[in-house]
């Protein structure tokens, strides 16, 4: 359901709302650099008030706005004095960032440039026009070329000599290279950028003809082997789009060594990575994506590094980064059945989580909660894994996916059978059933484990509760062999714990020698249909 405000809701957005949003984006270094550049600039702080105002209030609307400054002599002039805010603020930030980021560098390069050919002063204008081309060229900001060139001939034009046609002749020729630079640079972009459009409908409602159109790309001519890339910026777009389609089509080798390539170019480019580090960190999630099933623990490590180590992005907070590192890393090692590792980065995750939990997106928190639930789960630790479960059904704090919420009802249900709690079993299971019913899930999965522990609890002996085990793991192994249907979340974890109480050993144990012995074997060919059981000695 789509979100609908009026129009009049949409006024106090636009006006007040925006300013907050700005204010609210800036850094602490920022913030403090405005006030200074505000005390210099603005003489009447009357703008500098209302930022401190907007700032500790976080006024919403402008009936807000309006009360926090009526006792201030400037609440008649409001509506003027925050477009003058507006204006410092963008200015400030423009100057803040002009020493730091090249873009802003060559933006005022060209700007002061401009001053001296209004003045007359060519030569001067000309030289500082050759160091804005240097620094585009230098840091890849093909955007600013074609301007560049318009600005030259201003000049070239305006000093007529001998050897003027010359280096008219040169002027054309550099624009023509640069013209054909930023076609073939933007037919790579609209290639990926299409890929990465249909990836993302593919992946969860393909339409007919989706998979015929992704293919087409992958071979057009621009993306093969052969085919020049003249742009930094065409080079990455070609190892991203292929990069997807390659994991879109399980081609994980092919799509890890895309990924690879593209991280190291993007290593050879600092100043490029200082300056588009969201765009980066994009590029080593996906060759993370490309590792979590590898066996290089030290490729892996080291990529890591990299996200830890990247420069914070204006529109990403630093806590972004870290909640999808924490979340990496825990997938990564219960992959390879390395529970010691995982619980490292569970540990270290749950000193740290207190500090920014308020930051982290709902989303976030999710697949972080669930991941460390599976960890326990599988640890055989079900007080903690009891914990876990407890901030996922709360959903109050989360949201959760359809399935996965499913999973988590049934998950805790067991969990609850593993500390004795079967007092409260049966009224679990009844209420449980009725939820799921109210949400209408029609899973299969939720079924065998319920009428499995309803069965359990009646069960008196040992010979038939193993009987119990045994049909249920026949139930939940024909379920993953089923491949007319997705697989349900949750499904290895529940065989791996009906695995273990048929062989009498720890869940842990179970999952740790069953991954360790195939990390790259499919779920499928670790759970047969049928399972040898060891048979148990009578005591005498």
């Amino acid at each position: 359901m789509g979100y609908y405000c009026s129009q009049d809701s949409q006024k106090n957005m636009n006006t007040s709302n925006h300013l907050l949003h700005l204010i609210t984006s800036m850094t602490k270094q920022e913030k403090r650099y405005f006030k200074l550049y505000a005390a210099f600039y603005n003489k009447d702080n009357a703008c500098l008030q209302l930022f401190e105002i907007i700032d500790k209030e976080k006024p919403q609307t402008e009936p807000t706005l309006h009360k926090a400054v009526q006792d201030k002599p400037f609440r008649h002039q409001v509506a003027v004095l925050k477009n003058q805010l507006s204006e410092l603020l963008l200015d400030s930030l423009a100057a803040y960032h002009a020493a730091k980021q090249s873009s802003f560098q060559i933006r005022r390069l060209l700007t002061h440039a401009e001053v001296l050919k209004n003045r007359g002063l060519y030569e001067h204008s000309k030289k500082l026009i050759d160091r804005a081309e240097k620094k585009a060229r230098d840091t890849h900001h093909s955007e600013f070329l074609l301007e560049i060139a318009f600005r030259k001939r201003n000049i070239l034009m305006r000093q007529l000599a001998h050897t003027s046609e010359t280096h008219i002749e040169q002027l054309y020729q550099q624009i023509e290279s640069d013209l054909s630079m930023t076609m073939h640079t933007n037919q790579c972009l609209k290639l990926m950028d299409t890929m990465q459009v249909l990836a993302a409908r593919y992946a969860a409602i393909p339409l007919p003809g989706d998979q015929e159109k992704l293919h087409a790309i992958a071979e057009h001519s621009l993306l093969l082997d052969g085919s020049p890339a003249d742009s930094i910026e065409a080079q990455l777009a070609r190892a991203n789009t292929l990069g997807t389609y390659c994991i879109l089509t399980g081609q994980i080798e092919q799509a890890r060594e895309h990924y690879r390539r593209a991280a190291q170019l993007w290593k050879s480019l600092p100043d490029m990575i200082s300056e588009r580090p969201s765009l980066y960190k994009r590029y080593l999630l996906n060759y993370l994506n490309c590792l979590l099933d590898g066996t290089d623990e030290q490729e892996f490590t080291a990529v890591i590094n990299d996200l830890k180590n990247l420069p914070v992005s204006l529109s990403e907070p630093e806590n972004t980064t870290r909640v999808t590192i924490w979340n990496i890393e825990i997938l990564y090692h219960l992959n390879h059945g390395d529970m010691e590792k995982a619980a490292l980065v569970i540990g270290e995750m749950e000193r740290d989580i207190a500090h920014y939990a308020k930051q982290f997106s709902r989303v976030a928190l999710t697949t972080l909660y669930y991941n460390c639930t599976v960890f326990y789960f599988l640890a055989g630790n079900y007080r903690r894994t009891l914990d876990r479960l407890n901030l996922l059904l709360n959903e109050r704090i989360v949201d959760l996916k359809h399935d996965l919420w499913e999973f988590t009802h049934v998950l805790s249900i067991i969990t609850h059978y593993e500390l004795n709690n079967t007092d409260i079993l049966d009224n679990m299971i009844r209420s449980t059933k009725r939820v799921l019913k109210q949400r209408e899930t029609q899973g299969a999965l939720k079924h065998i484990v319920l009428k499995a522990i309803r069965s359990l609890l009646s069960s008196i002996t040992a010979q038939s509760s193993q009987a119990i085990f045994r049909t249920l793991y026949t139930d939940l192994a024909t379920l993953l062999h089923n491949t007319t249907e997705p697989e349900p979340p949750g499904l290895p974890e529940l065989l791996f714990w009906t695995k273990s109480k048929l062989l009498r050993i720890s869940i842990s144990d179970v999952f740790t020698s069953t991954m360790r012995m195939a990390p790259n074997q499919s779920y499928r060919d670790m759970f047969p249909l049928t399972i040898e059981v060891p048979r148990q000695h009578k005591k005498r």
